[in-house]
């Protein structure tokens, strides 16, 4: 059960900021990079745009959405992905079909060019999303099925508009594994309120046997035979046992009491 709890607070503690803005500037400074030749910038960068995707806030607007594509695109270049780069520079030009690469980014000639240059033309056959209980966004706007040729920001949402997921998918095999239904508040509420109840009745039974340890010592002190001194010895182990209990139980609320805490924080942003 420790574990468990662990486990659980882990997990609520993913994104200890969620912010769709942070995700745009991370794939902004992929391309940056990109066009002063740093491959290694490109690919710290991109990792960390792949981490703050999942922390998004909430759904990109169409801007958003082509800056995202458009790094997640470079990444995918860079690596020699140029299949997953085609996908995700189609869902850039999607949201800003205006936009070209400049010279510094993509040279003329380039192959990053020639990936950009081919992704014109007619938008692919759509695909059904995954059915969810839950609400699903993609690219800022709710859809139900998204095109088999391009990569999208996909995020579900709870019919109260809160994003409890979000990924970069290139394809629709990509989310299926997504959640079917949303947290729930009430559990992590019953699990601070146990993790309090529980701390409470763990420090008071180390407190009870604290004092009847106490007790036995005095009784200890007090004894005039071997018998009253043997009862006593056995009186404060059985307390000293009572102290170890208690603190285990303490243990195991205040756990219980912050995982609980951190997911509703984390189910706030």
């Amino acid at each position: 059960m420790m574990v468990l709890l662990v486990a659980w607070a882990a997990w609520a503690g993913t994104c200890p900021e969620r912010s769709t803005s942070l995700a745009v500037a991370s794939a902004e400074a992929v391309a940056t990079s990109r066009s002063q030749g740093d491959a290694a910038g490109v690919s710290a960068h991109g990792a960390e745009l792949s981490r703050l995707i999942v922390c998004m806030e909430r759904g990109p607007d169409a801007h958003e959405s082509a800056v995202i594509h458009r790094g997640m695109a470079i990444v995918s270049a860079t690596a020699g992905e140029v299949g997953l780069a085609t996908r995700s520079f189609r869902a850039a030009r999607l949201h800003e079909p205006g936009w070209s690469p400049p010279p510094a980014l993509a040279p003329p000639g380039s192959e990053l060019m020639s990936t950009w240059t081919s992704t014109a033309g007619a938008r692919g056959a759509l695909a059904p999303l995954p059915e969810r209980e839950l609400v699903w966004v993609i690219d800022g706007a709710p859809l139900g099925a998204v095109a088999e040729d391009r990569a999208f920001v996909a995020q579900l949402y709870t019919e109260r508009g809160e994003v409890v997921w979000s990924r970069y998918a290139h394809r629709v095999s990509d989310v299926e594994g997504a959640p079917t239904r949303g947290p729930k508040r009430g559990g992590w509420v019953g699990l601070t309120l146990g993790g309090l109840t529980v701390s409470a009745l763990g420090g008071a039974l180390t407190a009870a046997s604290l004092a009847s340890g106490g007790a036995w010592v005095s009784a200890a002190g007090a004894a005039e035979t071997e018998e009253a001194w043997e009862s006593a010895a056995a009186g404060y182990r059985r307390a000293s046992v009572g102290v170890a209990m208690g603190e285990s139980v303490v243990a195991a609320g205040m756990i219980a009491t912050g995982a609980g805490a951190v997911a509703l924080v984390s189910l706030r942003h």
